[in-house]
């Protein structure tokens, strides 16, 4: 998809994909932190979505996190 939408020289596209992998991270977990940990219920969870973030992918994040295989993987 990236490389649809930009022209990456190949010289770089190792790069632009780390730093991008290592940005995606970075923002999924300030989001949990701020969104997810703060609260005792999935309700709670539930409620307090970043609006960035579409209903549907909030609901499945939220059930992805609260899943044992995600608290182990953590």
């Amino acid at each position: 998809m990236m490389q649809k939408k930009f022209e990456i020289d190949p010289n770089s596209k190792s790069w632009v994909i780390k730093s991008l992998g290592k940005k995606w991270k970075d923002w999924k977990s300030k989001l949990k932190t701020a969104h997810y940990i703060t609260h005792a219920t999935d309700e709670e969870r539930l409620a307090d979505r970043d609006e960035r973030v579409l209903p549907e992918q909030w609901a499945y994040l939220v059930s992805h996190w609260s899943s044992e295989e995600a608290e182990v993987s953590s």
